[in-house]
């Protein structure tokens, strides 16, 4: 798997006294970026790290990623920051493990276009936005990369983008098209309770965008 740096320009936020100050700056020479302040609580901040080639976890995502979709070309990674979303993950966690409840958490692919993905570091996968499905309402996820890829529309810069995300799986019910999942007895729905590939989540706290990967889709083996 091949990598690259990235090069690409964002709206960065510079606090100065009382005002925040925006303005453009090269990702090519900024390792943080801080992307906004969440309006309702204040004290939550959103920001995004381009992790280094050189950090392990670097080249266990490149593998992890390689591992179903071995023609990938990963360019770079940002870690994401959104201490809302993940206040409310954890506390979706802890619920599940206080009630005995069995957490299941899975580390899984969503790929998507970017405009969509930077929505998404910043309020999170919204399950109401999903209407037509194969295995029932809410946000999807899969365990191969190289599915995900196919719904990673590539930018114009012919780039792609898709998540690495910690998702809450708990107990798990088959999926029916277009269908609700019955939160009652499940906390997702799956393609297949022997071998699932795909997981339906219909509580958006289940979900914590961790990592999103910026790959080359034309790259050839």
């Amino acid at each position: 798997m091949s990598t690259e740096n990235k090069n690409q320009d964002y709206l960065v936020e510079k606090s100065s006294g009382d005002e925040t100050l925006t303005s453009e700056a090269s990702t090519s020479s900024i390792t943080k970026i801080t992307l906004s302040r969440n309006e309702v609580q204040p004290e939550y901040t959103v920001s995004i790290d381009y992790m280094e080639m050189t950090n392990p976890e670097f080249n266990r995502i490149c593998k992890f990623v390689s591992k179903t979709y071995p023609n990938s070309c990963v360019c770079w990674i940002e870690t994401i920051s959104n201490g809302f979303l993940l206040d409310n993950y954890n506390k979706t966690k802890t619920k599940l493990e206080s009630s005995n409840k069995p957490v299941n958490e899975k580390e899984l692919f969503h790929g998507t276009r970017e405009t969509s993905a930077r929505a998404i570091i910043q309020t999170g996968f919204s399950a109401k936005l999903n209407k037509v499905s194969a295995y029932g309402l809410g946000s999807y996820f899969a365990t191969g990369a190289a599915y995900s890829r196919n719904f990673a529309v590539m930018s114009k810069d012919d780039m792609a983008f898709m998540f690495v995300c910690d998702v809450i799986t708990g107990t798990c019910g088959k999926g029916v098209a277009n269908k609700r999942i019955d939160t009652t007895k499940f906390e997702s729905g799956v393609n297949s309770i022997k071998a699932p590939s795909m997981y339906v989540i219909p509580n958006d706290n289940a979900i914590f965008p961790k990592y999103l990967v910026a790959f080359y889709p034309k790259a050839k083996s």
